[in-house]
This record gives C-alpha cells, sequence and structure tokens, in this order.
C-alpha cells in the first residue's frame, strides 16, 4: 500500500458523535508536505546598515522561513544578546525576529547578527548588519544683547563704539566703528582708510576670549 505521501490524497478517519467511525479526504500539496515533513531554516532578509545619532532608538529586523518556525536568537560583535537584558527587547514571530535597542549610545556600535534554526538544520542558518551611533552635533548657543544701561552707555566704549551687554553671561562689550578693534574700541586700525560711512561693525561672540567686533 502506498504511503499518503506519495498519493494525491491524504484520507483521514475520526470517531463521530455517534460512534460511527467517518472517514474524509484532502488534497495533497507541497504546503501541505512542508507540514508533514518540515522545511530546513532560511533567513530572507535582515535590515540594512543602520546609522543613528546617539540617544535614539534602533530596530532590526530578520526575516526567516522554515517549519517548524525557527527559533532567532542574536549576537553582538560574536557575543550572544540575553533576553533579559534591559537595555534590548526582542520580539519573536512565526516569520520574523525583531531586537529593539533603546537609547542608544556609542558602546552600541558593532555587528548584529541574527541566527536561526529548527530540527531540520544542522547548524545555524545567520545573517548580519551593521549599526554605527554617532555622537550628536554641538550646537551653537544663541547670545542675545541690548544696549547698555545709559551709565555706562558712553563710558564704556572708545572712539564711538556702542556698548552692548549681554544678558546670560553678564558682560559687557563694545561694538566698534570701522577703523577701530579692541575689547573696548582702544586700538585703531593702521591700515584703514577712512570713507563716508562710519556705520558700526557687527560684534561677534568668542567664547572664552570675550567679544571682539
Amino acid at each position: 500500500m502506498a504511503s499518503p505521501l506519495n498519493s494525491t490524497t491524504l484520507f483521514w478517519a475520526s470517531i463521530g458523535t455517534a460512534g460511527l467511525r467517518q472517514s474524509y479526504s484532502v488534497p495533497y500539496t507541497d504546503e501541505l508536505d512542508a507540514r508533514v515533513q518540515g522545511t530546513r531554516t532560511t533567513i530572507h532578509s535582515i535590515t540594512p546598515n543602520v546609522t543613528r545619532v546617539e540617544g535614539k532608538r534602533v530596530r532590526l529586523v530578520c526575516k526567516v522561513g522554515g517549519q517548524p518556525p525557527p527559533k532567532v536568537v542574536w549576537f553582538k560583535d560574536k557575543r550572544l544578546i540575553t533576553r533579559n537584558a534591559t537595555k534590548y527587547t526582542q520580539v519573536h514571530l512565526k516569520k520574523r525576529s525583531e531586537l529593539i535597542i533603546f537609547n542608544t549610545s556609542l558602546t552600541d556600535t558593532g555587528e548584529y547578527e541574527c541566527r536561526a534554526k529548527n530540527r531540520f538544520n544542522n547548524s545555524s542558518a545567520f545573517s548580519s548588519t551593521y549599526v554605527k551611533i554617532t555622537a550628536p552635533k554641538p550646537t551653537v548657543p544663541t547670545v542675545h544683547s541690548r544696549v547698555c544701561d545709559e551709565a555706562h552707555r558712553e563710558s564704556f566704549c572708545h572712539n564711538g563704539g556702542t556698548c552692548l551687554k549681554f544678558e546670560s553671561l553678564g558682560e559687557q562689550a563694545c561694538s566698534c566703528p570701522k577703523g577701530f578693534s579692541g575689547f573696548r574700541c582702544e586700538n585703531k586700525d593702521s591700515d584703514f582708510q577712512p570713507t563716508s560711512s562710519n556705520k558700526p561693525q557687527d560684534c561677534t561672540s568668542q567664547r572664552y576670549a570675550g567679544y571682539y567686533c
């Protein structure tokens, strides 16, 4: 008698509610064969290389196939990521596994590997991706200024300079007219050629060195 797996139809028997033996048949297909016999694990895809700014979240997805559904584990730089690690969350479904990295830091940079295996594999199928975490770009603070109080408006700056008060730093500086420089516009530029315009220059903040115009 031929095995059901070599026939075009599978026959099943069961005992009905009245105690009578009942039988029915289902078409034999490759999909049914896979469910009965099983298939080896394969990895279809993994998230491509990722670059994130420090502090952001990273989500890696590994899509797998195989019957029965394979067991998936994650590695970082060839070291197993345990499921109880507080920094990571792992989500395992039949056809995919996800690794979520929270509050990333520079030390999270490295190679991440998805390994999958079921009972029809002698060794794990694997695929890897690279995660790069970068430091955030430094931000330049905005410095707001206003004209100095009347008591210092005329006396603080020389040679027609305008006295400015920087509230956030608690400092005063001068916006010098063309031809003059220095913290209080005390220096006259030797190569300056006077023109009809005597518009004051913009004052630029130099951190740790005061303000220069």
